[in-house]
């Protein structure tokens, strides 16, 4: 978990934005889809962080750099000209209480949503190399010293690339910090912590945010905070001012996804935010609310969080099923086609020899090219259970597909066997139609799945099972640094002034230390032979049986 500096000021640049940008009240500046008057307060729901609305009250003072009428305020006015335009145009008449509503704000988002809704149908995701991201789900999908910790779905998130890519090593790293907000980010983590790690990529590679209720933020907020974000790693927060570090690294395609179901209509504010700087960076829509509200029964129900509105690891995981879902990720994982008449089989993203059937049996050995992700079930020994997720949201469990199928069967019931473990037992009718293995939790196949996401806790410097963090004067179960030491380490050299090349050169062994955690969570992904066997089930009363 990344340590906040101390030079954290993230209320003073919520304030800066406000008085810079002037977006914060008046009637051709008011939140998307509020009325005159600017933004209405935050309505905190049971169990969210009650310190989101503070900050209003605070009297901090606006550290050197940060000041209304100075450089920044001007870079700040200049960035994005053709965009902002329509939101900070020159002051309209006064709109009547019931026309407000309908003000220039919502109709620049309206604009910016429908020019982008046929651009986000096509998939975001093209997978010809490595995927190299840093993931932020902020306190949501943070490591803590005592349970509950929240390393949940975007550790499941993580394993989809790992799983389905496995001829690549891929470099994902999750970067949640317990009471973090984008201004926190943007002032101590992304230059601190993000950008040394960009600098690492072989290949472009992404940003995921998420928004969340920390810093009282609303859509304004976002969207402008958002655009500061998205210029990195060009130019970022150095400890003093927003500079241009001369940090070499790939392109870092930036993605805003949205924000949960936690305060309502503070909570889809800030998510219109997310969705109109999407818009403006031609990425894919992230409507992680509305998806909340309209198609997660009990996304909002008190009983699916923890204190402090963390998820439980059901609903964290439905979460990382909509990033996936609207990222454009592939959701055919392989099929499997036997006919069982011709002893044949026809194979999608695998490769099966040695087919023979022999009496009741089939048999076959089978290589799967890939996998999909996997999630936490209890098991004697995994404690946390992520399995609700299919009953939030039941669509997930058959939207990736991991078919095996059989044609030409005979009449009856089957047990399937992989490497001689009885997995499931399926009638021949289930078989014909194909069976989806994406949800069984038996077997080889299973145990594969499982061991990429607990090497991927490992990396973390998480407990598999409690998931809380080790200390930073341990060192990860490869007896290198994992990202608890990265951590630690980008904190004490950054806040001894280390800045610019000079930083990421000294934390280039602490980099190459959890890219060894990368290959032994590849190596758990590659894929190897599996002996198939499907059996017809001989009912006891057979004749034969006498």
């Amino acid at each position: 978990m990344l340590r906040k500096s101390k030079f954290s000021i993230y209320d003073p640049v919520k304030r800066f934005l406000r008085d810079c940008l002037k977006i914060a009240r008046g009637a051709a500046a008011r939140d998307f889809g509020r009325g005159q008057g600017g933004e209405a307060p935050s309505i905190p729901a049971a169990g969210c962080e009650g310190r989101a609305n503070a900050v209003h009250g605070q009297k901090t003072r606006r550290p050197e750099g940060f000041r209304a009428k100075g450089s920044l305020a001007s870079l700040l006015l200049s960035h994005r000209a053709p965009w902002l335009c329509s939101f900070v145009a020159p002051r309209q008449r006064a709109f009547c209480t019931k026309t407000a509503p309908l003000g220039i704000f919502r109709q620049s988002l309206t604009i910016l949503l429908s020019l982008f809704a046929s651009a986000s149908l096509s998939p975001a995701v093209t997978v010809t190399n490595e995927i190299d991201l840093t993931h932020n789900w902020t306190s949501y999908d943070s490591p803590q010293f005592s349970a509950p910790s929240y390393v949940l779905g975007g550790s499941d998130f993580a394993t989809w690339f790992y799983c389905m890519y496995p001829q690549y090593t891929n470099h994902i790293y999750t970067l949640g910090e317990g009471g973090s907000s984008w201004g926190g980010d943007i002032t101590n983590s992304v230059e601190l912590a993000y950008q040394p790690l960009w600098a690492s990529f072989a290949v472009p590679g992404y940003s995921i945010f998420l928004a969340n209720n920390n810093g009282g933020y609303g859509s304004n907020d976002v969207y402008t905070i958002g655009q500061l974000a998205a210029e990195a790693p060009t130019t970022t927060f150095n400890g003093t001012a927003l500079t241009n570090e001369a940090i070499p690294t790939q392109p870092i395609t930036w993605l805003f996804t949205g924000n949960p179901i936690e305060d309502f209509t503070a909570a889809s504010n800030r998510n219109n935010g997310s969705l109109a700087l999407n818009a403006l960076e031609g990425t894919p829509s992230f409507d992680l609310y509305n998806e909340l509200f309209t198609n997660t029964a009990g996304s909002s129900d008190g009983t699916n969080f923890y204190a402090g509105g963390h998820p439980h690891p059901g609903l964290s995981l439905v979460w990382a099923f909509w990033q996936l879902q609207n990222w454009g990720i592939e959701t055919n994982i392989g099929t499997l086609t036997f006919d069982w008449g011709n002893a044949k089989a026809y194979t999608n993203f695998c490769a099966a020899t040695g087919i023979s059937v022999s009496g009741l049996t089939l048999s076959a050995t089978v290589k799967w090219d890939r996998m999909p992700m996997a999630w936490d079930v209890p098991d004697g020994i995994i404690t946390n259970n992520a399995t609700s997720a299919f009953t939030l949201a039941p669509q997930f469990g058959t939207y990736f597909k991991w078919i095996l199928q059989v044609t030409n069967l005979p009449f009856g019931n089957y047990h399937v066997f992989i490497d001689g473990s009885n997995v499931v037992e399926l009638t021949s009718g289930q078989l014909a139609a194909g069976w989806n293995m994406f949800t069984n939790y038996n077997g080889a196949l299973w145990a594969q799945r499982k061991e990429v996401l607990g090497r991927k806790r490992d990396q973390m410097g998480c407990d598999r099972v409690s998931l809380v963090e080790h200390s930073a004067g341990s060192t990860g179960i490869l007896g290198v640094g994992d990202m608890v030491n990265y951590g630690s380490a980008a904190f004490s050299q950054y806040s001894s002034g280390k800045r610019g090349t000079n930083f990421t050169a000294i934390l280039a062994t602490d980099i190459a230390h959890v890219q060894q955690y990368d290959a032994y969570i590849n190596a758990a992904a590659q894929q190897t032979n599996h002996t198939v066997q499907i059996s017809q089930i001989i009912p006891l009363f057979a004749p034969f049986h006498q």
